[in-house]
């Protein structure tokens, strides 16, 4: 198997939840769906035309949060537009709706980072070779820049690579073994938690959402598939104890970084 990995980075991210309309709160990492959007941005694909095609049995998706952030609130003015002419201008006012907005710890010398996995599924359609030849031709053949979550915050893509078999090992875990993971875990397969390398940061958490995986169909963006997933902000890995198999990449001689994805 064929894993690409690439990180997503950005001054600023707001990945809206699906649960909120009173005020705009935003996930700590981006979900499935909005990768699924990312890499049909990056191929160019219509609006709303690739949830099949990018379903989790065909395109396996893992992420990761590789820098420290923190998430303030701010107010969005709202317009009610209906006579271009007059409306735009601000002729009817305008309603203020808070915002929650991601950003590195120190906005002016970082920047966010998270780490994006991608593989073939089971019922493989082709979508996992289109991405990877995007993602490793010239950045300018790309159709579409990348975004954290909404089109003001733009971003872009660093650290493409493509880990081949050789460099990759699907492992089975031992009863009550502790792995370093380095990506997001859906919850349903953790069976404990290490929590004694977490208190060595204290900026570090661990934090639990139900987050949005798969669409009905195509044109369809009633959700089909929720995961409930667990991970750690601050970028350290989540030491635990799972209960099914999971991937170890080669990322140099002596390094290897172990991953989950969002199934």
């Amino acid at each position: 198997m064929d894993i690409l990995a690439f990180d997503l980075c950005g001054k600023f991210a707001h990945f809206r939840k699906y649960y909120s309309n009173s005020t705009a709160l935003s996930f700590s990492l981006p979900p499935r769906t909005t990768l699924m959007g990312l890499c049909a941005g990056l191929l160019g694909k219509p609006r709303d035309s690739y949830y099949e095609e990018f379903s989790s049995e065909r395109l396996h998706i893992g992420i990761s949060i590789r820098s420290l952030q923190k998430k303030t609130f701010h107010r969005m003015n709202h317009l009610k537009v209906e006579s271009p002419l007059s409306d735009l201008a601000g002729a009817k006012g305008h309603t203020q709706t808070p915002f929650e907005v991601i950003s590195p710890l120190d906005v002016r010398s970082e920047h966010l980072r998270y780490r994006v996995f991608l593989a073939a599924g089971k019922e493989e359609s082709g979508a996992f070779e289109q991405i990877k030849a995007a993602l490793t031709a010239p950045v300018e053949t790309r159709r579409y820049a990348p975004s954290l979550g909404t089109a003001q915050f733009t971003g872009w893509l660093e650290n493409v690579r493509v880990f081949s078999a050789s460099d990759v090992e699907e492992r089975t875990p031992a009863r009550d073994e502790i792995v370093e993971f380095h990506s997001a875990l859906p919850s349903d397969n953790i069976i404990k938690i290490d929590f004694e390398r977490l208190y060595e940061r204290q900026s570090v958490m661990i934090e639990e959402e139900m987050l949005p995986a798969d669409f009905v169909a195509n044109n369809n963006r009633e959700l089909r598939k929720l995961l409930r997933m667990m991970y750690t902000t601050g970028g350290v890995t989540l030491r635990a104890c799972v209960s099914r198999p999971y991937f170890a990449l080669q990322t140099a001689q002596d390094s290897v970084e172990c991953i989950q994805f969002l199934e």
